[in-house]
């Protein structure tokens, strides 16, 4: 897949965590997944998610403090083989929200997308911020994820190698986009 190629190649040239960045787009591709009666998104945003849960690090080469927007930065001024210049601006603000402030109209690219496009940026963001959280220690422990949605719940299924308190601690305090925009509760059951 080229696109995967080009993005695992632009992580490779910042120093990226690959563990963890794989870790982190393939539970978010789970997630997708499993939510698609709640998001109702279609395969091209699943793309853009994958490819903004893999580079969503890539700014610490730059400044770990404020890594998000250079993260932003970056992938808005590289080519990513197999994206429109269109996505890739999607990709960079989906990674670019991962963390600290959430999608605003104060921040000029979010401001600059269609209302349908600023739907599609928030749902893809708050599926990457529940990701990371779930990889919070770096360590890939989680061996599996499988997303349960009842009523105006979801509960996320997960099998551990190791303790996941750092996670559900960490799921709790990136949770709430998630909870705002898809007007749902979100809950952690480990399966051991």
């Amino acid at each position: 897949d080229k696109i995967l190629a080009a993005a695992v190649q632009l992580g490779r040239r910042y120093h990226f965590d690959e563990r963890h960045a794989m870790q982190v787009a393939a539970l978010a591709c789970d997630l997708f997944d499993g939510l698609q009666d709640v998001h109702e998104l279609g395969s091209s945003d699943r793309e853009i998610l994958r490819v903004a849960a893999i580079l969503h690090d890539i700014g610490d080469f730059v400044n770990a403090r404020s890594h998000h927007k250079h993260t932003q930065y970056i992938i808005d001024n590289s080519d990513l083989m197999g994206l429109t210049v269109f996505d890739k601006s999607l990709v960079a603000l989906v990674a670019r929200y991962h963390r600290r402030a959430e999608p605003t109209t104060s921040h000029a690219a979010f401001k600059a997308l269609s209302g349908k496009n600023r739907v599609r940026v928030q749902k893809l963001v708050s599926i990457l911020r529940v990701a990371d959280a779930l990889d919070r220690g770096h360590s890939a422990k989680l061996s599996s994820l499988r997303v349960e949605n009842e009523d105006k719940k979801t509960t996320l299924c997960i099998e551990a190698g190791d303790d996941p308190s750092l996670e559900a601690w960490t799921l709790e305090r990136k949770g709430g986009l998630f909870r705002e925009v898809f007007g749902r509760e979100l809950a952690l059951r480990h399966d051991a």
